[in-house]
């Protein structure tokens, strides 16, 4: 097994490149944050506002960088992989009946 080491783009410098302000603490930040050219490129996963819901029900403080108004579209990633699972399970069940 090897090890890579690279840089990662400064979150603070990126942020600012848009006009925003970097976070204080913990926050939930766009999937493609080191790639995007414009603050109109940022895509954020749709599981980011289930992750908030979460945060805020168990009193966890975070940091919001973009307002409710002004927020990046969503990134929708479906896959087969949530389907496998879930039929292997039903069929187990289905077989011991």
């Amino acid at each position: 097994m090897s090890i890579e080491v690279r840089d990662h783009v400064s979150i603070a410098v990126k942020l600012e490149n848009f006009g925003m302000a970097a976070p204080c603490g913990f926050a939930i930040l766009p999937h493609n944050l080191a790639t995007a050219t414009s603050k109109g490129d940022l895509r954020q996963h749709v599981g980011s506002d289930t992750v908030r819901i979460l945060l805020l029900g168990n009193n966890i403080p975070h940091a919001e960088i973009f307002d409710e108004d002004d927020q990046p579209a969503y990134l929708q990633q479906y896959g087969f992989e949530w389907y496998g699972p879930t039929l292997f399970i039903s069929a187990g069940i289905i077989l011991q009946n």
